[in-house]
């Protein structure tokens, strides 16, 4: 496999309709949802102009959509998540420094962002998780990204120097992900609880593409509050 994409199309292939992505309340999805999303997304990032070698900033409330964007938008071209808690400085920092070809965000979660765009010339496009689920049927028209193709572009944290814009490749995550998934065992038994932010390395390749990659669960948190973690502990019976 070369990349995320290919991820997700094998479990289809496979026949693998349980939900791999779920918030453990009302919304879940199978590969086959989240291929549509992909799909969706490229159609769109097509039609707004953005190249299969550009870069797509996101800024969205740190849930399971955020997740489906970045699943979305990797499929397409490099996605670089932003902390939807981020001061408008950092983000006017951010974007300078990515001058993405669009800013995925949500209706009234980014409105400092939308700003900054509006500054700097680059377009915004509204992510909402039912309609960018909801397209036509597969991706088949997605031509699936390479091993070095790019995937994902983070910042360091900038503690001792100006934060610094990290890319890496759809080849780069997937060895990460096998490695942390092949360390833990896990496997298409496991539902794994992920509370951890998914603008950052650890949340996004140990805690969504491990699971992935074994053909386990997804069950994103969306909130570090202790009531919720062992609430959905409880009613997940995640492993």
């Amino acid at each position: 496999m070369n990349s995320i994409l290919d991820v997700l199309r094998r479990r289809c292939r496979e026949g693998d309709d349980r939900p791999c992505l779920s918030d453990g309340d009302r919304q879940s999805y199978a590969a086959s949802d989240i291929l549509r999303c992909v799909g969706q997304l490229s159609r769109r990032l097509t039609a707004a102009g953005v190249p299969t070698d550009g870069r797509v900033a996101i800024l969205l409330p740190d849930d399971i959509g955020l997740c489906l964007a970045f699943l979305g938008v990797s499929g397409h071209c490099a996605a670089a998540p932003l902390s939807p808690k981020a001061s408008e400085g950092d983000l006017a920092g951010w974007l300078d420094d990515l001058q993405p070809q669009a800013l995925l965000t949500g209706r009234g979660h980014g409105d400092a962002a939308e700003r900054q765009a509006l500054r700097l010339g680059i377009p915004f496009m509204w992510f909402d998780t039912e309609d960018d689920t909801s397209g036509p049927e597969g991706d088949a028209n997605t031509p699936a990204p390479g091993s070095g193709d790019t995937a994902l572009i983070l910042h360091t944290s900038g503690t001792t120097a100006r934060a610094k814009m990290v890319p890496l490749t759809h080849g780069n995550l997937l060895r990460s992900a096998e490695n942390i998934a092949r360390t833990l065992h896990l496997g298409p038994g496991d539902r794994c609880l992920n509370v951890m932010p998914m603008f950052h390395i650890h949340g996004l390749a140990a805690c969504l593409l491990a699971p992935l990659v074994s053909g386990g669960q997804i069950i994103v948190a969306g909130s570090q509050d202790a009531g919720t973690f062992f609430r959905l502990l409880r009613v997940t019976g995640a492993t």
